[in-house]
């Protein structure tokens, strides 16, 4: 899974849709108490995206700050299991990330890009300056 690294400037962005794909499939809750479904996956780190991260960080018993951080990353990371293509670099490689309760496809496309699919079944590019998985 890529570094997300979020802050101020890549708050808003497929970056955060990605995280908040993982956040989903791990059957975290909003900050309103109801599971995070795939309705409120926007691409915005909001207060509810936050309270989510700190919910998982907590489960899996790393510091729960609500960022994250390359730990929380390679912690997930771990659930991201290969399917098919090549790990070789410049080749497809094609994976799921298994969570608690949902799973979704990831692929590293030749460029080294990942992507995921959108609400409406599209591939879309986990990347900081744009926002197109509303």
């Amino acid at each position: 899974m890529p570094y997300l690294g979020f802050d101020s400037v890549h708050d808003e962005s497929n970056a955060v849709c990605l995280w908040q794909k993982v956040l989903w499939a791990e059957g975290t809750d909003e900050t309103n108490g109801t599971n995070l479904d795939p309705a409120d996956i926007d691409g915005i780190f909001g207060p509810s995206t936050r309270g989510a991260t700190e919910e998982i960080q907590d489960r899996w018993g790393l510091v729960s700050d609500g960022v994250p951080t390359s730990t929380t990353l390679s912690r997930a990371q771990d659930r991201l299991k290969v399917t098919g293509g090549s790990e070789a670099r410049g080749k497809q490689l094609n994976s799921t990330y298994n969570g608690d309760v949902g799973s979704f496809s990831v692929i590293r496309n030749s460029e080294g890009k990942y992507a995921f699919r959108n609400g409406d079944n599209e591939w879309r590019n986990a990347g900081y300056r744009y926002r197109t998985c509303r």
